[in-house]
C-alpha cells in the first residue's frame, strides 16, 4: 500500500469520526440549557464542520493524485465508538457531557498526531497540524471552565488506533 492510499484511509477515518463528533455536538447545543454549556458546543460543533469540509476537499484532492482508474475502493464506515446519551440536563449530567468532550477530545489529539506520523503530504499535514492545535485549545478551555471532572480521564486512555488495523490489511 503505498503512501496515498494509506492518507486516503487516514483521511476517510478521521473525517467519519470527527462528522459524528460534530452532529452529537450540534444535538447538545439545541437541548443545552445552560448558555456556557450551550456556547461551548455550538463553536465546537462549527469547528469540526469547517475541519470536516477540509478533511473533504483533502480527500478528493487526494483521490484525484491517485490514479482515476485505479479500482481502490474505500468504506467510510466509522468505528464503532462509545457514545454518550446526549439529552442531559442536570448539573451532574452536564459534568459528564463535559467529561465525554474531553475524553473525545483528547483521544481525537492523540488520532491527529498518529495520523502526522503517517502523513506525508505537506497540505494535509497543515490541516492535521492546524486541527491539532485547535483541540488542544479546546482542552484547555475545558480545563479552565472550572470543571475538574476531566482528571479521572487523563489516565483511561488507551494508546491503540483503529489505523493499524485498516493499515496492516
Amino acid at each position: 500500500m503505498n503512501s496515498r492510499e494509506i492518507t486516503l484511509r487516514i483521511l476517510r477515518s478521521l473525517k467519519c469520526k470527527n462528522l459524528s463528533h460534530q452532529k452529537d455536538y450540534q444535538q447538545i447545543t439545541q437541548h443545552a440549557d445552560k448558555l456556557l454549556i450551550k456556547s461551548f458546543f455550538r463553536n465546537l460543533s462549527n469547528q469540526k464542520e469547517n475541519f470536516v469540509a477540509k478533511l473533504q476537499e483533502a480527500i478528493e484532492k487526494t483521490e484525484k493524485e491517485l490514479a482515476p482508474d485505479s479500482k481502490l475502493y474505500f468504506s467510510e464506515v466509522a468505528s464503532e465508538e462509545k457514545t454518550t446519551p446526549l439529552f442531559k440536563t442536570s448539573r451532574h449530567e452536564r459534568h459528564g457531557l463535559i467529561k465525554e468532550c474531553y475524553r473525545r477530545e483528547k483521544r481525537n489529539l492523540q488520532l491527529y498526531n498518529y495520523a502526522l506520523t503517517h502523513v506525508n503530504e505537506s497540505g494535509v499535514r497543515e490541516v492535521l497540524l492546524s486541527q491539532k492545535n485547535k483541540t488542544k485549545s479546546w482542552l484547555r478551555e475545558i480545563k479552565c471552565m472550572g470543571i475538574r471532572i476531566y482528571e479521572d480521564v487523563e489516565g483511561a486512555l488507551e494508546p491503540s488506533f483503529e489505523f493499524d488495523a485498516e493499515l496492516k490489511a
